[in-house]
Parts: C-alpha cells; sequence; structure tokens
C-alpha cells in the first residue's frame, strides 16, 4: 500500500507479461456499465500544495509528463489553476492523472473538492461511444448545458 500525498493506493508490481495477462482475464469477464462507459480516459487529483503531490507521485515511480504552472497561458476553464499530468497503465490502456491546484490568492477556483492538507481523489472521465444515452441516463442536471 502507498500513500500518494493522502490518496491510499496499492501498486502491482507486475511484469509486462503478468499484466496483461490480467487485463485480458478482466476484458474476458468484462460486462457492460450502464453508462455505456468503455474504459477510464483520466483521474482527477485535486491538492492544496502541487509540488508535495508531484513529489509524492514521483517517489512511487511515476513519471511526471507535463507541468503548467498558475500563470501560463490557458483556456478560460483552467486559469490561474496549477496543472500536473501523469500517465498510469500499458501504454494501450493507460490511464491520465490531472493534479490540480488553485494559485493561492488569484480567486482561482477549482469545481472539485480541495482538502487543506492533503490531496483528494475529485474526479474521473471516462470513454463511451456515444453521448446521447449517457445523457439520457444521466439527465441534464448532472451534465450541464
Amino acid at each position: 500500500e502507498t500513500n500518494l500525498h493522502g490518496i491510499a493506493t496499492a501498486i502491482d508490481d507486475l511484469s509486462a507479461g503478468e499484466y496483461h495477462a490480467y487485463l485480458e482475464g478482466l476484458s474476458a469477464n468484462a460486462r457492460p456499465h450502464s453508462n455505456g462507459a468503455l474504459s477510464i480516459y483520466s483521474l482527477v487529483v485535486t491538492t492544496p500544495d502541487i509540488d508535495a503531490t508531484i513529489g509524492a507521485f514521483e517517489a512511487a515511480g511515476l513519471k511526471l509528463k507535463k507541468k503548467r504552472a498558475a500563470d501560463d497561458p490557458a483556456s478560460p476553464v483552467s486559469k490561474g489553476l496549477s496543472m500536473a499530468f501523469f500517465t498510469l497503465g500499458a501504454p494501450e490502456r493507460d490511464v491520465i492523472v490531472e493534479v490540480v491546484a488553485a494559485k493561492p490568492g488569484d480567486g482561482a477556483t477549482i469545481p472539485f473538492p480541495v482538502t487543506a492538507d492533503r490531496s483528494t481523489l475529485a474526479g474521473m472521465v471516462v470513454n463511451v461511444p456515444d453521448l446521447v444515452p449517457l445523457a439520457a441516463l444521466l439527465g441534464p442536471e448532472k451534465l450541464g448545458e
């Protein structure tokens, strides 16, 4: 078990062959999810201290792919947010981990929960083949406009 700056995890130390055999076993027993999700695209982690969270991820063996400072040019949604990106899993099945932190004192907000002393697993994005069935299942109040 590993603690990633407040997020309890378990990391399997499998060889590539063991990992692919494990994925094949999962695929053989897979059942469709009611929301139509085919796979996880990304996980969102919020943090009060992006450098501490990056350090914890790197200490666990994850490689930082990209980091964006809060004052870098950004889209209107992420303006004022520091972001770091990692990937987990095999290349064909990788999951992006987005670490997000607001710059203190600039008024930027994160649309996910943030705790004062640790990172929080705050969200997940899934791949779906069609948004229409998902929209019908969730309704407009969950998806926004």
